[in-house]
C-alpha cells in the first residue's frame, strides 16, 4: 500500500468512541478535549511509523499508550478492522515482549523517529514510568516479522536517521 493510501486511512478513521471513552471521568481518562485532540494526533504519528518500521518494536509514552488501550478496548472487533485496513495484519500490543533493557533502547529509537518524522518532541509533559528510567509505557508493539534469530536488528535501525 503506499503512504498516500496510508495516510488517507488513517486520517479517516471513526476515533469518536476513543475520544468519548478517554474524555469521561468515570471510564477514562478524564482528559481535556485539548490533551485528548493532543494525545490521538500522537497515536496516529505512531500508527505512522509503525506503517513505515513494521519490523522494528516501537514503545510509546504512556499518554500513547492510553490510546492505544482505548482503541483497542473500545472496539475490539474495530480495532481488528482498523489494523487489518492499515497494515494488512492485527497490530499487537505487547507487554511481555521486551525486557526494560531493550525497552529503553527501543524507545530512544521510537523518540529518534517521532523527531525525525514529525518533529516532535515526545517526552514533553510525560510522567516516568516505574519501570524504566524514560517516560514509556511498560507496552510495546509486537513487530509483524521479528523472529527470535533478529531480535537484536532493531537495534541497529537507527543507522538510517
Amino acid at each position: 500500500m503506499s503512504i498516500v493510501t496510508f495516510l488517507y486511512k488513517l486520517n479517516n478513521l471513526d476515533l469518536q468512541p476513543i475520544v468519548r471513552k478517554l474524555m469521561s471521568k468515570s471510564d477514562g481518562s478524564g482528559w481535556t478535549f485539548q490533551q485528548t485532540e493532543v494525545a490521538i494526533a500522537r497515536y496516529k504519528m505512531f500508527l505512522h511509523l509503525n506503517f513505515l518500521f513494521p519490523d522494528t518494536p516501537l514503545v510509546p509514552t504512556k499518554e500513547i499508550d492510553q490510546v492505544w488501550h482505548a482503541h483497542i478496548l473500545a472496539d475490539t472487533k474495530r480495532y481488528s478492522h482498523d489494523c487489518d485496513n492499515l497494515f494488512g495484519y492485527f497490530l499487537h500490543h505487547s507487554s511481555d515482549e521486551m525486557q526494560c533493557q531493550n525497552q529503553d533502547t527501543a524507545f530512544a529509537l521510537t523518540q529518534a523517529l517521532f523527531d525525525k518524522f514529525f518533529g516532535v518532541a515526545i517526552l514533553e509533559d510525560i510522567q516516568a514510568a516505574p519501570c524504566v528510567s524514560l517516560p514509556v509505557s511498560a507496552c510495546a508493539t509486537l513487530p509483524f516479522a521479528l523472529q527470535p534469530s533478529n531480535t537484536q536488528d532493531y537495534l541497529t535501525k537507527s543507522a538510517f536517521l
